[in-house]
């Protein structure tokens, strides 16, 4: 390709060492040459291909890098993974400033620099040489918003080890572009976890909507308890907080400022909401919160029916047997197709047709043997079974004060109840709009 693009230029093309030129022989030697190069480019890569792809056959880690941060390498063979312990409490506190201090990406990011926490890149640098706190300067622990959000979404945080995750390549543009690996591979347990399944979930739920939630955060948060849980009737979307700038104040030197939720499904005219649904804060939040706490000072009936419940989910879970019957359809499928196959001869069109739809179908017996077989019905139970008993475990904390609890306790509680409000538009006999609301809740589905 080089060359016909210099021949087309006009210019000529003069080897030293090979006897190249435009006669039939040099444009033969041309084709050896390039034979010659392609076919140790391929060896190549078999080679270097061919260590790690051992290794995942047998579900071992690819073992070609460093350890995830969190974690290193057990032995100089790297066959398995240890906790680092300082390490995984830095994953751990983000998943709590996270999680339980609400607080956004970019102030976890600030957070890790004002402590001077080192960057994964820095911590596996020092690693085997620790530096002091004189020694550790902001250089090394400028932390970027993106790196917060990997560390996040790694499945191996929960024990689930990926190897192979994605691959790059050059687009036609001439552009590096990644792209998930055809041999991608998850296998649970092959990394000592660091979080628990329950928080994992709960960190997922956020980061879905955490972009739209964390903008243009309200100045007072605390006038808006039921931010990011309370959605418009009519069009579906979720209601913003926003504040009703009077500029004046009453005789005592109050302002009569005040909070309010506002639809604002307004981009498109097109498309925007007919009813543009706005409700007060006050006396909403009180009222969603009291009967929160209605459901609080119920703890003991919730926690029968939720074991009954969970009973009922795991045996269902375990007598599950879609699993078996898939396999024996597929075994039912192979017989008469080798039998089949027996009827042609070996290398025709027909036997070789046949022949690859059995080897498809024993791939995917395999496959579903190998789940089966493994501890997936296993780890999802006991995954569901924690859930559960987490919920309970912070009913039980909760119980007794929950009036007295702080904003982010309530906030809290919402999200683990999973509170869902919605606010429909009323018209009441004057033709002014008012805000009427209802809502639901994960744990008894409590409408009003």
């Amino acid at each position: 390709m080089i060359f016909e693009e210099i021949e087309s230029a006009g210019a000529e093309i003069v080897s030293v060492s090979e006897h190249i030129d435009n006669t039939l022989t040099g444009k033969l030697i041309r084709s050896i040459l390039a034979w010659s190069a392609e076919s140790e480019r391929h060896k190549i890569v078999e080679y270097a291909n061919r260590r790690w792809q051992t290794r995942v056959e047998l579900g071992l880690p690819v073992g070609t890098g460093r350890a995830p941060y969190g974690w290193n390498w057990e032995d100089k063979d790297k066959t398995s993974y240890v906790i680092n312990p300082e390490q995984a409490a830095v994953r751990v506190s983000i998943f709590h400033m996270f999680v339980e201090l609400d607080m956004s990406l970019r102030a976890i990011m600030h957070k890790l620099a004002e402590d001077r926490v080192l960057t994964p890149t820095y911590a596996k640098k020092f690693q085997g040489q620790p530096l002091s706190d004189e020694e550790i300067i902001l250089e090394y622990c400028l932390w970027r918003y993106t790196t917060i959000r990997e560390l996040l979404l790694d499945l191996e945080n929960i024990g689930v080890l990926v190897v192979c995750k994605a691959k790059q390549k050059i687009g036609p543009d001439g552009r590096r572009r990644t792209e998930v690996h055809p041999n991608r591979k998850e296998i649970p347990g092959g990394i000592p976890a660091i979080i628990t399944p329950n928080i994992y979930a709960r960190v997922q739920e956020k980061l879905k909507t955490n972009k739209a939630d964390k903008s243009h955060l309200p100045l007072n948060q605390e006038d808006y308890l039921l931010r990011e849980h309370i959605f418009c009737a009519t069009c579906g979307c979720s209601m913003k907080p926003r504040t009703q700038k009077k500029g004046r104040t009453t005789q005592d030197g109050t302002s009569k400022d005040y909070p309010f939720y506002r639809c604002t499904n307004m981009q498109n005219k097109y498309d925007m909401c007919p009813s543009l649904t706005n409700i007060r804060t006050s006396p909403l939040d009180e009222i969603v919160w009291q009967e929160c706490c209605v459901l609080f000072k119920r703890i003991d009936v919730l926690q029968a029916a939720l074991k009954q419940e969970m009973e009922a989910a795991i045996n269902a879970l375990l007598e599950d047997t879609t699993g078996q019957e898939q396999i024996r359809q597929i075994e039912a499928n192979i017989a008469p197709g080798k039998h089949e196959r027996e009827k042609y001869a070996t290398g025709s069109y027909m036997h070789n047709l046949i022949s690859a739809d059995i080897t498809r179908q024993e791939e995917q017996l395999m496959r579903f043997q190998e789940e089966i077989g493994s501890n997936a019905t296993e780890t999802a139970v006991n995954a569901y079974q924690q859930r559960i008993m987490d919920f309970l475990a912070f009913l039980n904390v909760i119980r007794g004060r929950y009036e007295h609890t702080t904003f982010q306790e309530k906030r809290n509680a919402l999200e683990v109840l999973g509170v869902h409000v919605v606010v429909r538009p009323l018209t009441d006999t004057y033709g002014v709009d008012c805000g009427h609301f209802g809502y639901r809740r994960r744990a008894g589905m409590v409408q009003r």
